[in-house]
């Protein structure tokens, strides 16, 4: 079991488990209600914009996978890159991003792109004016 210092300022005992704060710290954290009230505040924002997009998560679960995997190839241009050259492009642009096109976080609308042919993809969707 490791050990390390509290990371409240001024406390010198230790925190376990992989807490940053020592047993008295943590106690008294969870005894303050403003404290606990605005973790769960930003415990529910992040829920709130998470449950708002649409889809099953299908970019996340891309991303994962050439992190697990360390390459990719880009969808538009064909090249192999290392996993942190890749981007997630969504071939239906996001509501509410750039030009409102609609697409959802599907696994049938995303893919690996190289950060080049994303921008060229971006600035070019950009420029077509709204259908609105």
């Amino acid at each position: 079991m490791t050990a390390r210092a509290c990371a409240t300022t001024g406390c010198l005992l230790l925190s376990y488990r992989g807490e940053p704060r020592c047993a008295t710290h943590t106690a008294s954290e969870a005894r303050d209600p403003h404290r606990l009230a605005m973790a769960n505040a930003r415990k529910s924002r992040h829920a709130a914009r998470r449950n708002a997009r649409p889809g099953d998560g299908a970019a996340s679960r891309m991303r994962y996978r050439l992190r697990a995997d360390g390459f990719g190839y880009c969808a538009l241009c064909g090249d192999r890159f290392a996993a942190g050259a890749l981007e997630v492009d969504h071939e239906v642009p996001l509501l509410g991003g750039g030009v409102a096109g609609g697409g959802g976080d599907f696994a049938d609308n995303v893919r690996p792109v190289c950060r080049p042919c994303h921008l060229v993809k971006t600035r070019s969707e950009n420029k077509r004016p709204s259908s609105r």
